[in-house]
């Protein structure tokens, strides 16, 4: 018996495209000529985990696909990568651990069809998450050059993988032998850094922090701070048949008057200042009493004026206080292009705004009351203002200044916090993940009795610097 079944046009044409998306599926998925059948499944799996948004199930499938170096396995395994991260709902710190264990599996990958296809992604990958992955696989796969691969990747259209490539090129300086090698690497550099500083369609939020991280790697190549890229071509072209132009030299400015906090230059677009206000900043830098400080008139030793001035001598160099006389005096000084917050923390965190705000008059007076009204009490918990800091998405620099270890519970006289040893391995880790693609720069800065390799080692791992406060 036949039976006859009436469709209607709509019904015919949703069962076409529903053919056409299935047909599509299996195409995308078929298997190249030449695969086994193990790594043919494993493929499968591959596609099947990054379509249902499964991570471990992914890297499961992905470790098995690509273990006999096959080429169309390591195409799948890179693309469904960043169709996975690009589509799933992950939170930073999954992202971060996800991309590392993908980096760790594909860096295996050194047989020659494998590199040739990791090379290959690395500049046609439709993603970007994808192009980053393959950037980071080059700094330990040995079939890979990570500095050829990070000049490739300069040219990128995403701004997350061009300032990655910048951490790699970084060094430049030190990564050529020959002279004439280290300034081809930086003319390439500094030929995309101009690209991006003139055209009005690298502007905006991620193209900002990229423009920082240019004028952060040269300044750490030439040891010169300049203002733009035009800046740093003109020091080159002046300078680039000295023998001497890669040696450590005194920074110096580009003529205009630079805003220093404790002597570190303060640059960026969206500051924060992050502030130690724990019962330590009480202490009392050394102080030099003799002579007399200069008050255009005779003072009697060991008169009631003389004490008075001691006591304004010693006073100024509180630590509190010269903090708060530092921290205004940038305030005071800060562009009206400067969007910047003040994070003020003890035993609690003490933001003197939500966000940023913008440098206007009316914010400067308002920032400078909240300056003046800061005292220094309780303990040092760095961990939970750091956080404060990285809450703000728009951050791209932290300045935080402090002297002593992080710690929630304290010291017992001049013994090291029991917590600040952990504290510390926290707050690394914190950063590494809240940093992964967000490249905020960090300077550290630290008075007397602050954990200086500490300091040393967030401001080093973040495009930042260390200065100590004598």
């Amino acid at each position: 018996m036949r039976v006859t079944m009436r469709v209607s046009p709509t019904e015919r044409r949703r069962l076409a495209v529903r053919a056409g998306l299935v047909l599509l599926a299996v195409s995308a998925s078929a298997p190249a000529p030449g695969q086994s059948r193990a790594v043919r499944e494993a493929v499968r799996d591959v596609i099947v985990a990054a379509r249902e948004k499964d991570p471990t199930g992914f890297l499961v499938a992905a470790r098995k696909a690509i273990a006999k170096g096959d080429r169309k396995a390591v195409e799948e395994v890179v693309e469904r990568f960043g169709d996975l991260v690009e589509t799933a709902d992950f939170g930073p710190e999954f992202y971060y651990r996800f991309h590392n264990d993908a980096v760790r599996l594909l860096a295996k990958s050194d047989q020659p069809e494998a590199v040739v296809e990791l090379k290959r992604q690395l500049e046609r990958s439709r993603r970007w998450q994808s192009r980053l992955l393959v950037l980071d696989v080059a700094s330990l796969n040995p079939g890979l050059d990570v500095l050829e691969s990070a000049f490739k990747a300069l040219d990128d259209k995403a701004p997350q993988v061009v300032r990655r490539s910048l951490k790699y090129l970084r060094h430049i300086d030190t990564a050529f032998e020959e002279f004439n090698a280290r300034l081809a690497a930086l003319d390439r550099v500094l030929e995309r850094y101009l690209e991006i500083d003139d055209d009005r369609k690298f502007r905006g939020g991620e193209w900002d922090r990229t423009r920082l991280a240019f004028a952060t790697a040269l300044k750490g190549i030439l040891e010169v701070s300049l203002a733009t890229a035009v800046d740093y071509q003109n020091y080159l072209s002046a300078r680039r048949d000295r023998s001497d132009l890669f040696d450590p030299v005194e920074a110096r400015g580009d003529g205009s008057t630079r805003v220093t906090l404790f002597g570190t230059e303060v640059t960026g677009k969206n500051i924060a200042f992050v502030i130690d206000v724990s019962g330590s900043m009480l202490a009392t830098d050394k102080v030099k009493l003799e002579p007399p400080p200069e008050t255009g008139r005779t003072v009697v030793r060991g008169s009631k004026e003389e004490r008075e001035l001691i006591r304004e001598r010693i006073e100024s160099r509180r630590r509190i206080t010269r903090a708060r006389r530092e921290l205004a005096k940038v305030v005071r000084a800060l562009p009206d292009d400067i969007r910047f917050n003040i994070v003020a923390y003890s035993s609690d965190v003490r933001p003197w705004k939500k966000e940023l705000v913008a440098c206007s008059d009316k914010n400067r007076k308002a920032a400078l009351e909240y300056i003046e009204k800061l005292e220094a009490a309780g303990v040092t918990v760095t961990d939970l203002a750091i956080e404060e800091a990285f809450a703000d998405l728009d951050v791209d620099t932290v300045f935080l200044i402090t002297d002593g270890a992080p710690t929630h519970i304290g010291a017992s006289g001049r013994d090291r916090p029991t917590d600040a040893d952990t504290l510390i391995r926290v707050i690394h880790e914190r950063v590494r993940v809240l940093n992964f693609l967000r490249d905020v720069r960090i300077f550290t800065l630290g008075f007397p009795d602050a954990e200086e390799e500490f300091l040393k080692r967030l401001s080093g791992d973040n495009s930042g610097t260390y200065a100590p406060i004598r």
